[in-house]
């Protein structure tokens, strides 16, 4: 698998309220009712996003070692249904007719969409992929890439992506589980991959629409929900060795509210959410190089909701009631760049990362390099 893996874990503030006791107990220590309605609340959320997810996507396979191939044929079913009724023909055609017209235009009018896609998602397509026009516009209908269901961006590939969905599909397989019925869409994508090596038309950072023929062999489980692990019940998330106080301490006498520390998750947390981030389908987003997952895309756990409570109680000056707004996760192919500087809108930003040590074979580099630059 990809070597590089970062789980960011973001919260906004929404507002607080009067802190009450509670008959919560996170760390040893009684919660607030607010908090408490706020961890249901966040539960509901994670709970509504994964109903969507089945509705647009279908069923993961079943986990239970009772799900053999003579399943399989009633599974495929419900999600040609699915597809079919998304109308994924249409959308790919409208790309490809958009690809085309914007492939030697110098302008474009960005008020009219080409049917079914709307009028942000047309001007997107033609800037991110005409060599005339100016590419940096696309930035501008950016939010276009991932609305709606289906998405932009599930007719595209990227040579990352295709690595990543072969090897991911091969790991599930040999550790069986997935039935061996899976193993023809790991070929459909080796196909695609080897292709694409051959011909040199797909480079290391391209993002690029699906053929018509080649979309047509991977719908059915292209940025799909395949499969999605059932994680062991975790008494503690956060390692017991972790110095909170510290943590608070360094937090509020950094200027620019900083804290770097190590041996954050605690050895059980820290295998579930590798296997998670291993085993689990939910790699949507393509990025050059590398890959995002989102909460409201099967990106959630109860292990990740018991760190939100733990940080919750761990850092109640520096974060209180405010409730989690997202969570997600990246995934960086061997070699990649990673992404690029930025600045996440939050009033308190988490990131970890949980490769193993030995899966670096670089020790002078991977990590995160933060800029300590004031923006107000």
């Amino acid at each position: 698998m990809p070597s590089r893996l970062m789980v960011a874990v973001t919260a906004l503030v929404i507002g607080r309220a009067a802190e009450d006791a509670c008959s919560t107990v996170i760390l040893g220590q009684p919660q607030s009712c607010q908090l408490a309605a706020s961890m249901q609340a966040l539960r509901k959320r994670l709970q509504a996003f994964t109903a969507n997810t089945v509705a647009h996507r279908g069923q993961p396979w079943p986990t239970d070692a009772s799900s053999s191939c003579s399943d399989f044929n009633r599974w495929i079913a419900e999600r040609r249904r699915i597809v079919q009724n998304a109308g994924v023909s249409e959308m790919l055609s409208g790309i490809h007719t958009i690809q085309k017209q914007a492939a030697h235009s110098e302008s474009w009018n960005e008020t009219v969409g080409v049917p079914p896609l709307t009028a942000q998602q047309t001007a997107f397509i033609a800037y991110s992929l005409s060599p005339s026009l100016n590419q940096s516009r696309a930035d501008t209908f950016q939010s276009a890439w991932s609305e709606g269901s289906p998405k932009l961006r599930d007719f595209f590939v990227s040579r990352s992506k295709l690595v990543h969905d072969v090897e991911q599909l091969s790991w599930l397989l040999v550790h069986h589980r997935l039935p061996h019925c899976f193993w023809f869409v790991v070929k459909e994508d080796t196909d695609m991959l080897v292709q694409a090596l051959t011909s040199e038309t797909l480079g290391d950072d391209d993002i690029v629409p699906f053929s018509t023929t080649d979309f047509d062999k991977v719908a059915l489980f292209y940025n799909t929900l395949i499969y999605r692990p059932n994680l062991p019940a975790i008494e503690r998330v956060i390692h017991p060795s972790f110095d909170f106080k510290l943590a608070r301490q360094i937090y509020h006498s950094s200027s620019q509210n900083l804290v770097v520390m190590d041996n954050f998750l605690s050895t059980e947390a820290l295998a579930a959410l590798l296997r998670f981030s291993l085993e689990a389908t939910v790699w949507h987003d393509l990025k050059g190089g590398f890959l995002g997952a989102y909460m409201q895309e099967g990106f959630e756990n109860d292990v990740l909701v018991r760190l939100v409570e733990e940080l919750h109680a761990g850092f109640p000056d520096v974060i209180g009631n405010v409730s989690l707004e997202e969570m997600w996760a990246y995934k960086y192919s061997q070699g990649s760049d990673g992404i690029h500087v930025h600045a996440d809108e939050s009033l308190v930003n988490v990131n970890f990362r949980i490769v193993p040590d030995e899966a670096n074979l670089d020790p002078t580099t991977g990590g995160m390099v933060v800029y300590e630059r004031n923006l107000r």
